[in-house]
């Protein structure tokens, strides 16, 4: 009884620690947003690592610009937001990749070796600096286009979220890039679909409140139903074979020791 009572309290104390880490927080109504990742580049997350994101207030039109557009669309492009909020997301996989673990410490480590390999022309190398060979040119990876500031990019009605990460200044290779005219580049952004999240360098799509406290409560179960059933079970079971085991082996140990040895060999008439 007392072994019961333990697994409930400690089973409503998991429940209310993973929702503390769970969802907050309400979206913004309108269908463009930037989510801003506060995590630096040089930080290394596991496959289920999370990540905070801010979504900004302010709302700019994006037509006129001088820049090189990547995306199209019929709709107007700009960027806008309901109101300042704060978003907590789970780095889930994507549906699409569903061995891929997005957020974490690999997925960067890709990112970094697409961006600074000599073969992709993206930077040049000179003097311990990185300078970028084209501002206007995104880092086509994974398919998806990465720019080298959150004015570049036009957000559409298919790619109405934009993800911005900003670089720590004191990470080695991230660090030391350098725009064209010799100041330093502080951030990288990049679009996500229309209900897609921002994932460390890539989208993953976001679970709602309910979906992830059931998978919580669906964790919680099979982690006890382990640890307090199926694990005694097993124990119970090889301890009932080994005790087995050791009586079979004194029998016969100690019918050999009574045996004398003329009753072992037959003998010849």
């Amino acid at each position: 009884m007392l072994l019961y009572r333990l697994c409930v309290v400690s089973f409503l104390l998991y429940a209310v620690m993973a929702r503390r880490g769970g969802s907050s927080g309400g979206r913004g109504s309108s269908r463009s947003r930037i989510s801003v990742s506060h995590k630096s580049s040089s930080h290394r997350s596991g496959s289920s690592g999370r990540s905070w994101f801010f979504g900004s207030g302010s709302s700019r039109p994006r037509s006129g610009s001088s820049h090189r557009s990547w995306f199209s669309g019929s709709g107007p492009s700009h960027r806008s937001s309901s109101h300042h909020h704060y978003h907590y997301y789970h780095s889930s996989p994507r549906f699409r990749r569903l061995f891929s673990s997005t957020g974490s410490a690999e997925r960067t480590a890709l990112f970094r070796g697409a961006l600074f390999g000599a073969a992709a022309g993206y930077l040049i190398h000179q003097e311990g600096k990185y300078y970028i060979n084209d501002s206007d040119t995104p880092i086509i990876f994974d398919d998806r286009p990465y720019f080298w500031s959150s004015e570049l990019p036009i957000l559409t009605e298919e790619f109405p979220v934009l993800c911005v990460n900003k670089i720590d200044p004191e990470d080695k290779q991230f660090g030391q890039i350098y725009n064209e005219n010799g100041t330093r580049v502080t951030e990288i952004a990049y679009p996500c679909a229309k209900g897609e999240s921002c994932c460390g360098y890539d989208c993953c799509y976001e679970r709602s409140f309910w979906l992830e406290f059931l998978y919580e409560i669906i964790y919680g179960l099979l982690l006890y139903l382990v640890l307090f059933v199926v694990l005694p079970v097993v124990v119970i079971a090889v301890v009932f074979v080994v005790k087995w085991m050791y009586d079979k082996c004194s029998g016969v140990c100690r019918r050999c020791r009574r045996t004398k040895l003329w009753e072992l060999v037959p003998l010849r008439s």
